[in-house]
């Protein structure tokens, strides 16, 4: 049970569904990423659990996602999804500079401009 409408991410459900527990939790932000959205057989879509605006209907819902689907859907949440979708928001902070050929220094002979 998550009874929380403000958390943004709610790592104890993460970890609930990682130990097979599903989640019953209201239908905002942070049970909506971690729950997910692709199994409509769940109140509210969810996977790994079940999100309802009445939360004893989330509770009952949630008896019927099975520990398995649970446990895959926390598995999602591994270190290398989370670095590429970091990386992929990553963005130049500026434009590459171009290098010039010629002599600056003792032994150097490129100029960054």
């Amino acid at each position: 049970m998550f009874p929380s409408r403000a958390d943004t991410f709610g790592l104890v459900m993460l970890e609930a569904m990682a130990c097979g527990t599903p989640v019953a939790a209201y239908p905002v932000d942070g049970p909506r990423e971690v729950l997910g959205q692709g199994n409509p057989a769940n109140l509210g879509g969810a996977t790994g659990g079940a999100m309802h605006a009445d939360l004893g209907q989330a509770f009952h819902a949630a008896l019927a996602t099975s520990r398995w689907e649970a446990r895959s859907r926390a598995l999602s949440f591994d270190w290398g999804a989370a670095t590429q979708r970091f990386l992929g928001f990553l963005v130049p902070a500026r434009p590459p500079r171009a290098v010039v050929a010629g002599c600056i220094g003792q032994g150097d002979t490129s100029q960054t401009v």
